[in-house]
């Protein structure tokens, strides 16, 4: 379904301009399914610029940010299957390496908090991108499937939303069935988005689990620009899980705004009665340096608004360190969401996002035992 100015409905695509970069020909069916989807846009043609790199003209008076999440780049990416590694990783921070492959790039939304708004290649290119080499991401998956001994999670573009612009790429109805297809595979998007008709009707096998990003819907209201609201991602998740997908929620990044006792709680209610997680994962502001000057640089924020985030925040101990808010502010957070959580469905297991062992242990949590959100 199309809207009345011909955009995907039920997704946040306002997309003004296509830029097609080296590689956008590899998937002709692809690109020509982007640009019949979106005629109103400008075609630029790119074709010896890889996507990270290609030339966004700025307008005076806007800036990069903006003009990037307005703009939609295709081509091809270079590596399309990676290994996660996080500095500290088992020892100063609770976390273990996953797969993650790249089918889309950056991202629709424009969260003030995104943690993303710091990473290179989207410091470098802030457009959304879409990457044409899918068969191949796809072949680096089975060849790691076809070694492994059991299930292995592969995490779907983890510096993006895969959902979000599914109803552009359409690429759940290739990447869902093959991964049902093999024994090992299991797929993991995490979104925020409410567009996932495409995922519905799906043989999914129940190879591929769907994770919903949530959050109090005053700090969605205020921080996370363009996104669906609460009930638009529950009823999403709701229908995902009546269509008999794994349903996950993570509450990232929960932050101290006004009442926000009140305000989690109500959302946990309101998440627990929509549908019941297999999991829960918490966490907290956890961004590097780049990412938190991106945050306070926007025009479009006030020093007011980003108070509940700047007050709370401890400086990490070196510069390859993320900044996260004080040990006792986490611990604060954390252990009010368990007790909720428990209070309506003690069975649900939590855990905790880039955490270290000490806060695990202090809101009771066991770090030896972990049921993250990006683990089978």
């Amino acid at each position: 379904m199309r809207d009345e100015k011909g955009r995907p409905a039920g997704s946040p695509l306002r997309f003004e301009r296509v830029v097609l970069a080296r590689g956008a020909g590899h998937s002709p069916e692809v690109r020509e399914r982007i640009l019949s989807a979106l005629p109103h846009a400008r075609v630029d043609h790119q074709p010896d610029v890889p996507p990270a790199r290609v030339h966004l003209p700025i307008p005076p008076g806007e800036d990069r940010r903006t003009v990037g999440k307005r703009t939609l780049v295709l081509g091809h990416m270079g590596r399309v299957l990676d290994r996660n590694c996080e500095p500290g990783m088992g020892e100063r921070v609770v976390c273990f390496p996953y797969w993650h492959f790249s089918a889309v790039g950056n991202c629709p939304y424009d969260c003030k908090f995104c943690y993303l708004a710091g990473n290179r290649g989207n410091m470098k290119c802030p457009a959304v991108k879409v990457y044409t080499n899918l068969v191949e991401a796809m072949a680096a998956i089975r060849r790691v499937a076809d070694r492994a001994e059991g299930p292995v999670l592969f995490y779907g573009s983890k510096l993006q939303d895969f959902v979000a612009l599914d109803p552009l790429t359409e690429y759940s109805r290739v990447l869902v069935p093959f991964a049902a297809g093999h024994p090992n595979i299991r797929l993991l998007f995490l979104t925020k988005s409410a567009a996932i008709d495409g995922f519905l009707d799906l043989d999914h096998g129940e190879h591929t689990v769907l994770s919903w990003t949530l959050n109090a819907e005053a700090v969605i209201g205020e921080h996370e620009v363009g996104t669906p609201t609460l009930t638009e991602r529950l009823d999403a998740a709701r229908r995902a899980a009546d269509a008999g997908y794994e349903v996950r929620f993570i509450f990232m990044p929960m932050i101290p705004v006004d009442d926000w006792q009140e305000q989690y709680a109500e959302a946990v209610q309101r998440a627990l009665s929509a549908v019941r997680p297999s999991r829960i994962t918490l966490g907290g502001i956890c961004m590097y340096q780049p990412a938190l000057s991106a945050m306070r640089g926007r025009r479009d924020v006030a020093e007011d608004c980003l108070r509940p985030i700047l007050d709370n925040l401890e400086r990490p101990a070196t510069r390859r360190e993320r900044f996260r808010f004080r040990p006792e502010v986490r611990q604060e957070l954390y252990g009010h969401m368990i007790d909720t959580i428990g209070e309506v469905d003690p069975t649900i297991s939590v855990s905790l996002c880039l955490e270290t062992p000490e806060v695990w242990r202090s809101v009771g949590l066991d770090p030896t035992q972990p049921a993250c959100n990006c683990l089978l």
